[in-house]
This record gives structure tokens, C-alpha cells and sequence, in this order.
């Protein structure tokens, strides 16, 4: 059970249509608290499951909740998406078309010094672009999804949070502070939707058998 953080499943059957209370929004070039009126994510039903959706057409909230997390140990993040429509012509690299249809954020300290990395399903960047938002050198960007080929269906993402912010910002991460989400469109103005669930942090297990312990070869 230590090898598994599960940070959320969005299982809240009482607030069907609603955001989930432990969740918090946020926008502007500060970061200033949403009104709960603005929040356009809300919980959602289907096939038993609960999950959260997002749908917006001008807006832009990052939508987020406090976690504690060592990257250092729980190095794996995975999580699950699915996009139904794309934010027209975004580009997460132009400033003016800065949208995307779906993004999951891990923040790292507080206040002006607040480092971020962030997972997106682009409209037309290709999966595996690694690059930086064009308002903010903090902001680190890495393309998982892109593209048309997936609309409707939902996608395992898996990624080694250790590593990528190793290799994007150099140096050791301090803990994971929060974990947010953005499906916006404040740029390119269009109808955005998408959905969110099983957000979970994990011990990636040894890659070869030298880095079992003996116990576990010959029990």
C-alpha cells in the first residue's frame, strides 16, 4: 500500500453537476481564487463511474487541490483523460493561442517562485514536444496527447514526474504542492470539453532483477 499514492477519484455521488468541494479554482496572471459561479468543472456520471468534467468556450481556470508528494520516491504520476473537442488552432508555444484541451499541472513551491509541470493534450503540437509556456519560463510543457485520432475515448497517460522535471528544470524537484488541471480557451475562443479521473502517485518498480531484493527472487 506505501507504493501508491491515490490523490483523487472524484468519487463524490452528492455533488453530481457540481465541483467537488476539496478542489479549488484559480485564474488570472496572479492566481486569484475563482467564484465558485465561474468553476465550469463539475462531477459527472457514466456506466457507474464518477469522473470529472470540464467545458468552457473564453474561459481559463486552473483548477486544482493541495497534495504532498515526493517525487523522489512516488516518482510515477499516471492519471486518465478524454477530450471531446479541441480549442481551435491552439498552439501551447504561440501566446495567442495558448489553449489547451486538456492539461494536468504538478506545482512546485509558492508565490512568485512556483514552478510548474504540465502534461497537455494539444490541438497541433506533436506528442513529445517538450517546451515551455511562451508568458512563463517556469512553465514547463510536455505534449502527451494530440490531436483528433482519440476524441471520445479515454487515455491512460503514465509519466515519470521524477525524471521529467530532472531533465526540464535540472537539479532535485522539492515535493509536489499541488496538482491542477486547465481545459481552457480564453485564446482562440472556442468550445473546449474534456474529462478527468484516477489521479494517482506510484513507486515505479525495479527495472532489473540486481535491484530486487534477494527476499523477493528466492521467497
Amino acid at each position: 500500500e506505501d507504493s501508491l499514492i491515490v490523490v483523487e477519484t472524484f468519487n463524490y455521488p452528492q455533488k453530481i453537476n457540481q465541483p467537488p468541494d476539496n478542489w479549488e479554482g484559480r485564474s488570472g496572471w496572479h492566481y486569484s481564487r475563482t467564484k465558485r459561479k465561474d468553476i465550469y468543472y463539475t462531477i459527472q456520471s457514466e456506466s457507474n463511474n464518477l469522473y470529472l468534467s470540464a467545458e468552457t468556450k473564453g474561459k481559463a481556470v486552473n483548477f486544482g487541490r493541495e497534495v504532498k508528494v515526493n517525487l523522489r520516491l512516488h516518482n510515477k504520476l499516471r492519471f486518465r483523460w478524454r477530450v471531446h473537442s479541441l480549442p481551435e488552432g491552439g498552439n501551447e508555444e504561440d501566446s495567442g493561442k495558448n489553449d489547451s484541451a486538456a492539461a494536468v499541472r504538478l506545482l512546485f513551491g509558492r508565490g512568485l517562485g512556483i514552478r510548474s509541470l504540465k502534461y497537455v493534450w494539444s490541438t497541433t503540437l506533436p506528442v513529445g514536444t517538450e517546451t515551455e509556456s511562451p508568458l512563463n519560463p517556469r512553465a514547463k510543457v510536455i505534449v502527451k496527447e494530440s490531436g483528433t485520432d482519440h476524441l471520445g475515448k479515454w487515455v491512460w497517460i503514465e509519466v515519470n514526474a521524477y525524471e521529467d522535471y530532472k531533465r526540464m528544470f535540472g537539479g532535485e524537484p522539492r515535493p509536489v504542492d499541488a496538482l491542477s488541471i486547465i481545459t481552457d480557451s480564453d485564446n482562440t475562443k472556442s468550445l473546449v470539453k474534456a474529462d478527468y479521473d484516477d489521479f494517482m502517485f506510484f513507486i515505479s518498480p525495479p527495472e532489473t532483477e540486481e535491484m530486487i531484493p534477494d527476499f523477493m527472487l528466492n521467497p
